[in-house]
């Protein structure tokens, strides 16, 4: 590595030749046009980063005015909640849920589940209903919560209830 050193010291003490003024001319001109080079691709560069892409519709989302509201986000809107049905000693069922989110407006649609058919909805302003049991088998609501603007939950609340009352005439008994 001394050797090295001594080179270098060499070289840095040693006269300088003189240059002809065509080959330094043109190393100014080269590095000039090195340096224009340099400034375009990186102006290129933060074009393209600052750039919107190219899926972006500027032109279909204008500027929104100063001191106009913003658009508010809009939510899904939820599915009722703790829906239950109960047999009651009269045949009937009655089925209740409650409200996630309530909001000014909210009301309820509701139907009855029967394997292999749509269920009919109906509106309804209060959590609860009271239909029919089904016979030989579970009874199943579907209930919707609808804003007052129209939207509805995207999938609906469903439960079933099982008939328990006492169906062999026996009174429960056991013999």
């Amino acid at each position: 590595l001394a050797h090295w050193g001594a080179a270098a010291a060499a070289v840095a003490h040693a006269p300088a030749e003189p240059v002809a003024p065509g080959p330094r001319r043109r190393r100014v001109v080269v590095g000039a046009l090195a340096g224009v080079v340099v400034v375009g691709v990186l102006g290129a560069a933060a074009v393209q980063a600052f750039a919107p892409a190219p899926d972006e519709d500027v032109a279909a989302a204008p500027a929104r005015p100063a001191g106009s509201p913003a658009v508010p986000a809009v939510r899904a809107v939820p599915a009722p909640v703790d829906l239950v049905g109960a047999t009651t000693a009269d045949g009937s069922v009655v089925f209740t849920w409650s409200n996630p989110e309530p909001e000014e407006g909210d009301r309820f649609v509701w139907g009855v589940v029967v394997p292999g058919q749509d269920a009919t909805l109906a509106p309804v302003d209060e959590p609860t209903v009271t239909v029919p049991a089904a016979i030989g088998g579970p009874t199943c609501v579907e209930v919707a919560l609808v804003r007052q603007d129209g939207r509805s939950s995207t999938r609906p609340a469903v439960a079933c209830a099982e008939d328990v009352r006492d169906t062999d005439g026996a009174g429960g008994a056991t013999g």
